[in-house]
């Protein structure tokens, strides 16, 4: 039976508790004071009730001597003291780490003691530390070197989220730890000792470089979020810090406004006058500033007056608590109507339920950050929930960043030209030296490289160079050379996204600058994944051939265009993979980048420079396949370069271009018919008198042309029967008479135009 120990000095109440107890099948003991609770061996035990009020040693005293004794069970407190004082000592419980249930304010109903006892575990709290006791420091001290040293320590990302809106407006970027055996080494242990070791600097620099690149890329396809940056104590003796800061924003071309630094209070009390140097420079440098744990540290209101803070977060503990003490609640309630005073927007740390997001709400709060809305990520993962989640993204305010142009050109006059139309929207950057250009390459971050092949030594080569060592960046390269077919595919061949021909205007290569600066915005969070991002399906040559089996199967039962590209973006989906695809049609070109988009003009040139590439080719980690109607543009997927993929993409384009030009003929035969009965039925309105006969003729085709369509697949020679039969029919139309003469005129129209469309391009 379980047994549980009311500690109390009353006696009705512990006669009370006993009988209680009793009725869920739980024995209780019950002592009267400190003293004897002493004398007991707590392990039999695993539930205590604890009156405040009792003699020898009080309740908040028998506190602390259960945290001495490493009591294991769950505590709760029973008191008629006021509501401030039990939660005071809830509160004294929990920083002690012991495991603590929600107080019991006497007298408390039967039901409500009935289901404390019932749910042992379900308000319980744990030390931080108990779980990691296992974890010894002297061990820790070199793998956390290794670590450092070999990037181990990755950053995770948590989102910052608007309390009214539910968008997206930053990340907070946290330092994670994950041991060779998968052991996670909590942050505080961890950050503890690099402190202690001066090892925080190397550690911040460690996240910092993860951080940086991902907000550039963020950024240049339109995510304009903030990334928040902890910095610890020693950092704030660094009083070269905004400096070093502001050179690593401008390698990466990101605004100082998107970092955001945030210090714990308790950090901003150890140096006042060197940390308030530090901070002022970096808010003059346009960095946002950040306090963090509000609330918790030191001298906090005295940090908001010396400190040029621009934003405060309210520390998780008085947002977990607000409902049930109401010394939190006013805590909150207060600091928000403070900060906003002071023009410091705030930020609600650790909201985990749609009750606390309502209250916030109400209470006029700005930011809210917690697991309700979402936990903490990796780079990549939080890419894929951004790609997942697009309504979080706020796009009705657009980020627009002037697009760094660096240009690779001898052409004194052209590259004059391009500054004077191109410098107000664009910023240019002109290299003339190519080999400079090369060995300075990793210290440009531009959104588009233009190589002036005209007058270099070998373009082609830099385009290799470019490809090569660039292929984190997302720089669009732009080659310009002369009007050849050999020099277009040579040029894509060694890397380059786009080609322009030197002899047009100049105004059209700013149109086609702008087409790529707007390729750049619009395109999707997922084209800049590594490679190293897991997939949703197996890509290896076995897993996409069984998928490709099944997409096969698949598309057979297509009924029209609609449900042929909706199931062919379901299969490409399925991998993670950006193909365009380029459909010819009686109407015209097509061309989608998925099931309800339209390709970028950038994507439908490359389809348009390429037509003549070959069946399969390949270029800049991409790859198109030309079929007779078909084209397919490979913009991302990781197996592109493996061996047997070139089979396999071909075979999928064969598979879509025969079930294309099926659809195709259908329709087109189902237009004939429409358009035969639509003759048909003018007809009959304009010849009242025409002989009986001729209706039955034009009617017996009629019928007999849709049941081969019902009974047979259209192919090539069921086409030809279809058309013999209609021409057949209309001879004997005209043998009744002269009258017959309209109605093969209208035929003749119908039938040649159906030639011309579709048995002449087959």
């Amino acid at each position: 039976m379980r047994q549980i120990l009311v500690v109390d000095d009353d006696e009705l109440m512990t006669e009370f508790i006993s009988d209680a107890v009793e009725l869920v099948g739980v024995s209780a003991t019950a002592v009267a004071n400190g003293r004897d609770l002493r004398a007991i061996n707590l392990e039999h035990y695993e539930h205590i009730l604890l009156d405040l009020s009792i003699p020898g040693s009080d309740g908040v005293q028998l506190l602390r001597w259960l945290k001495d004794k490493e009591y294991k069970g769950a505590i709760s407190i029973t008191s008629g003291c006021e509501a401030s004082v039990l939660n005071s000592a809830q509160q004294l419980g929990l920083n002690y780490g012991l495991k603590m249930h929600l107080p019991l304010a006497k007298p408390f109903p039967l039901e409500r003691l009935l289901n404390v006892i019932q749910d042992d575990t379900a308000k319980a709290r744990k030390s931080p530390s108990l779980p990691h006791a296992n974890l010894d420091e002297t061990l820790l001290i070199p793998a956390l070197k290794n670590a450092i040293k070999n990037k181990e320590i990755k950053a995770f990302f948590q989102p910052k989220f608007d309390i009214d809106q539910l968008y997206v407006l930053g990340v907070e970027a946290l330092a994670r730890w994950r041991l060779a055996d998968g052991t996670m080494v909590p942050p505080p242990i961890f950050i503890d000792l690099a402190e202690k070791h001066n090892l925080i600097g190397e550690l911040t620099d460690c996240i910092i470089h993860q951080v940086l690149p991902l907000l550039q890329q963020w950024l240049k396809v339109n995510i304009n979020l903030q990334v928040s940056i902890n910095l610890s104590a020693a950092s704030l003796n660094n009083l070269n810090l905004p400096d070093y800061l502001s050179r690593l924003t401008k390698k990466y071309n990101i605004p100082n406004k998107n970092i955001v630094v945030e210090l714990t209070e308790s950090a901003l009390a150890e140096d006042t006058s060197a940390s308030v140097e530090i901070l002022t420079r970096l808010r003059m440098k346009g960095f946002g500033l950040s306090i963090d744990d509000f609330g918790t540290g030191y001298s906090s209101i005295k940090q908001l007056q010396d400190v040029p803070f621009n934003e405060l977060k309210i520390d998780r503990s008085f947002i977990s608590n607000y409902a049930t003490r109401p010394q939190s609640k006013t805590i909150v309630e207060s600091t928000i109507e403070m900060a906003h005073k002071l023009n410091i927007h705030v930020v609600a740390e650790g909201i985990e339920d749609a009750e606390t997001l309502d209250y916030l709400k109400k209470i006029k709060c700005d930011q809210g950050q917690g697991f309700f809305y979402a936990k903490p990520m990796p780079g990549s993962e939080f890419s894929q929930w951004l790609h997942n989640h697009p309504e979080y993204l706020d796009i009705s305010v657009p980020f627009h960043e002037q697009k760094q142009i660096v240009v690779v050109s001898g052409d004194k006059l052209f590259s004059d030209t391009l500054i004077d139309v191109l410098n107000v929207e664009f910023d240019v950057v002109i290299l003339s030296d190519e080999s400079t250009f090369i060995s300075e390459l990793t210290n440009y971050t531009a959104d588009i490289i233009l190589v002036d092949n005209s007058c270099l030594n070998d373009g082609f080569d830099v385009c290799r160079q470019i490809n090569d060592r660039l292929l984190a960046i997302n720089s669009t390269v732009l080659f310009v050379g002369k009007q050849n077919t050999n020099e277009k595919l040579k040029a894509f061949s060694a890397g380059c996204d786009d080609y322009f021909v030197k002899l047009d205007s100049i105004g059209q290569l700013q149109t086609k600058l702008r087409t790529i600066k707007q390729h750049q915005v619009n395109k999707k969070p997922h084209l800049f994944y590594s490679e190293a991002d897991e997939t949703l399906v197996n890509t290896n040559e076995l897993g996409c051939y069984r998928e490709l089996s099944l997409f096969l199967s698949q598309l057979i039962l297509s009924q029209d265009q609609n449900s042929f590209i909706s199931t062919f973006y379901d299969f490409t989906n399925r991998f993670n993979w950006h193909v365009c695809v380029q459909l010819e049609t009686r109407e015209g070109i097509r061309h989608y980048r998925a099931a309800n988009a339209a390709c970028s003009a950038m994507e439908e040139n490359t389809f348009s420079l390429l037509k003549d590439a070959g069946e399969i080719y390949y270029f800049n980690n991409r790859l198109i396949i030309n079929v007779k109607h078909t084209s397919l543009l490979f913009n991302y997927c990781p197996v592109v370069n493996e061996p047997w993929f070139e089979a396999f993409s071909l075979c999928l384009a064969k598979g879509l271009e025969k079930k294309w030009r099926e659809l195709s003929h259908v329709n087109a035969m189902v237009e004939l018919i429409n358009g035969l009965e639509l003759a048909l039925s003018s007809l009959k309105k304009r010849v009242s008198t025409f002989e009986q006969d001729a209706h039955k003729i034009i009617d017996a085709l009629l019928l007999d042309i849709r049941a081969n369509l019902l009974i047979t697949a259209v192919d090539k020679s069921v086409e030809h029967k279809l058309i013999n039969l209609i021409e057949t029919s209309v001879s004997k139309v005209l043998a009744l008479g002269e009258d017959g003469r309209e109605i093969e005129i209208e035929f003749s129209h119908i039938i040649t135009q159906y030639k011309q469309h579709h048995l002449n391009n087959k």
